[in-house]
């Protein structure tokens, strides 16, 4: 732009030149009005052509720019939905891992149920693992993001249940209209559980999700720590990012501890799509 500007102030100079310099007292001759005719005329022609390059060449590099900062913010999201994924697998493999610490040596059938539950839940978590270094680390174009699944979030509930935590689920079926709130609602449901896990072991947990209007309500809360459980604190991050996704669907999120348990909660609007 500022060679732009300069290229014009040499135009108008040149010009004011050539003009101061061919006028007389007696008027400038046609020769003179041909010269200056044709200099203006090829300055105005320069002027518009460098006005135009210019113009192309910071559009590109605009264009440039969105794309690199939208593969940026694509990535950054894909790889927090990600962390939320190994964050749960985590989160079960350590409740499931203490149960089959207790698990009574004469009943070798449970002891080998809990670690294929184990393995299995490994090796989900190491896929995630790769997949979010994959995306992290390529410079070629990100994979979609995670899928919410089925509505009704069955296999969230059944690896919580397969990790020792008891889960009880009120719903009414209830389906979210749009696909971000969906999303949203898959995040908050894993993030609740995860966390249940994490600090309380194999508790009970209510799981809640109403209408209310156009406005969706979820609540995860769980009883609290069972007896001589230690509580496993994680980065702290899966909230924050919770957080940020609910307030970009211009919802809310809340939670609290009290002595009967932690209760995490979200409102999230959902109205019902436009009908053409």
């Amino acid at each position: 732009m500022h060679r732009y500007f300069s290229a014009q102030v040499l135009a108008v100079l040149v010009l004011l030149v050539l003009l101061c310099g061919v006028s007389t007292e007696s008027g400038p001759s046609s020769l003179t009005q041909f010269v200056i005719m044709l200099s203006t005329g090829l300055l105005v022609c320069w002027i518009w052509w460098a006005a135009k390059r210019s113009g192309r060449r910071q559009a590109e590099q605009l264009r440039s720019q969105q794309i690199a900062a939208a593969v940026t913010t694509e990535r950054l999201t894909i790889a927090r939905d990600l962390h939320d994924l190994v964050s749960h697998g985590i989160g079960l493999i350590t409740v499931r891992a203490s149960v089959a610490r207790n698990v009574d040596a004469e009943d070798p059938e449970s002891l080998v149920a809990a670690l294929c539950d184990i393995e299995q839940a490994s090796r989900a978590t190491t896929l995630e693992l790769r997949r979010m270094l994959q995306v992290l680390r390529s410079d070629q174009d990100a994979p979609l993001s995670p899928s919410p699944g089925d509505p009704n979030w069955d296999g969230l509930l059944e690896s919580a249940e397969r990790a020792g935590l008891h889960v009880k689920m009120s719903n009414d079926g209830v389906t979210p209209n749009s696909e971000g709130v969906a999303l949203a609602i898959h995040r908050i449901l894993q993030e609740g559980l995860a966390n249940a896990a994490r600090h309380a072991g194999p508790t009970s947990v209510h799981v809640e999700l109403a209408r209310r209007g156009e406005v969706l309500h979820l609540a995860v809360t769980d009883s609290g720590p069972v007896p001589g459980w230690r509580s496993r604190p994680g980065a702290g991050s899966g909230l924050i990012g919770l957080r940020e996704r609910v307030a970009a669907l211009g919802g809310n999120l809340r939670h609290h501890r009290s002595p009967d348990g932690f209760r995490l909660e979200a409102e999230l609007p959902d109205p019902e799509p436009v009908r053409a």
